[in-house]
């Protein structure tokens, strides 16, 4: 399927052809649905940093599963064009011969200057780069953005040594990703493109945090224990559950706040109620007002398998909480000293000892900790530097 249309267009009620011409054309390709994820929300601030009048974005991915998310890409006149095969239904060799196919016809069709390649997948990336060569897109750049695990390590070798001979340019959201995408020896050759947040948006508030207390039903003195992400198997809720399970127990007064929808909520849902924490776990879905979630809680947990430098961690440190995450976080997450990693093989009784060890947090203690984020340059404003840098003018000389 594909839609989107210019706003420049939209604004005049006519096509445009001659301003659309002088634009700089740029594909995006990641291998992800269209949904409210870290990925696709790095794109959006990527495409809402730069001029529309400068910059033209065609997005390729993989299905639509938030139309209002989609519509915040039209409106930054983002064509989206998602022909990318289902993840399941379709054999690995025939996916890969009609994931190359469509994509060679785009880039030819559509004679695009240079081609942005978002995932960590490295056989994605190698595929992609591979029918953009084909398809005459001189400039290419290959972009990571988390550490992929159980990665055979002479397929890894063989696919980095091709994607660092088919780019202009690699970008990376961490040293560890800049690592895994190019190995330990051409680690210098990436460009590191840190993740941006809104940071006066998360800063902490207390009215946000009354109000959305109030609407949960949560008591004043509740320790409220928060997580935002996706309901997948990476993001590791069964053991978010589990040490809740053992905080609880001591502390009566514990919830469990969880933000984001996906697969296996429902198989969470059914945990909980086996637990009998049916009561104090609160489900709050997919939403666009995740700082008034974040101020409402207490503490922050990531216990993920597998994590690239996360929005949410750098949001939950601008609304002033105490995070603990796992050890495969990046440590350039680490902005705040309320910033704990453990690993995950310490156990859900460790990671519940951590939360039973805290002490209340002033609401003034959290109020100004947006700015640390802010002055690390985590800030959405220094997303146009880094795609400017990205970027370069030579790419588009012709």
């Amino acid at each position: 399927m594909r839609f989107g249309i210019d706003r420049k267009d939209r604004e005049k009620g006519h096509s445009d052809s001659n301003s659309r011409s002088n634009r700089k054309k740029i594909l995006l390709v990641s291998p992800f649905p269209l949904m409210r994820g870290g990925v696709q929300l790095f794109l959006l601030n990527l495409v809402r940093a730069l001029p529309q009048e400068e910059y033209s974005f065609t997005w390729y991915c993989r299905g639509i599963e938030d139309a209002s998310l989609a519509e915040e890409f039209v409106v930054e006149g983002v064509r989206i064009v998602s022909e990318l095969p289902p993840s399941s239904g379709m054999g690995g060799l025939a996916k890969q011969f009609y994931c190359f196919g469509q994509l060679y016809r785009l880039c030819r069709e559509e004679k695009f200057q240079l081609i942005h390649i978002h995932t960590s997948n490295l056989r994605f990336q190698a595929e992609a780069l591979l029918a953009a060569i084909h398809a005459g897109i001189k400039y290419r750049i290959a972009h990571g953005h988390s550490v992929p695990r159980g990665t055979n390590r002479l397929k890894a070798g063989c696919l980095r040594w091709l994607i660092r001979h088919t780019t202009a340019k690699i970008a990376a959201c961490s040293s560890w990703a800049a690592e895994y995408m190019c190995g330990q020896k051409h680690i210098d050759e990436a460009m590191i493109f840190t993740n941006c947040i809104d940071t006066e948006r998360f800063a902490f508030s207390a009215e946000k945090r009354a109000s959305c207390r109030k609407r949960l039903g949560l008591e004043d003195n509740a320790l409220v224990i928060g997580h935002v992400g996706s309901f997948t198997y990476l993001k590791n809720h069964r053991f978010l559950l589990e040490t809740f399970r053992i905080a609880a127990e001591k502390n009566s007064q514990a919830r469990l706040l969880l933000v984001g929808g996906g697969e296996f909520m429902n198989q969470i849902k059914e945990q909980a109620v086996g637990c009998a924490l049916a009561e104090k776990v609160i489900f709050a879905g997919v939403t666009d007002r995740v700082d008034e979630y974040l101020s409402a809680m207490d503490a922050f947990v990531l216990p993920s398998i597998e994590e690239g430098l996360s929005f949410v961690s750098l949001e939950a440190q601008a609304s002033g909480l105490r995070c603990l995450v796992s050890d495969v976080v990046p440590p350039e997450a680490r902005i705040r000293e309320d910033f704990a990693v453990m690993p995950l093989a310490d156990g859900a009784q460790a990671w519940a000892d951590w939360l039973l060890s805290l002490k209340p947090v002033a609401e003034g203690a959290r109020a100004g900790a947006w700015k640390e984020i802010r002055d690390a340059g985590c800030d959405i404003r220094e997303v146009g530097r880094y795609a400017r840098k990205l970027y370069q003018a030579d790419y588009f000389k012709k």
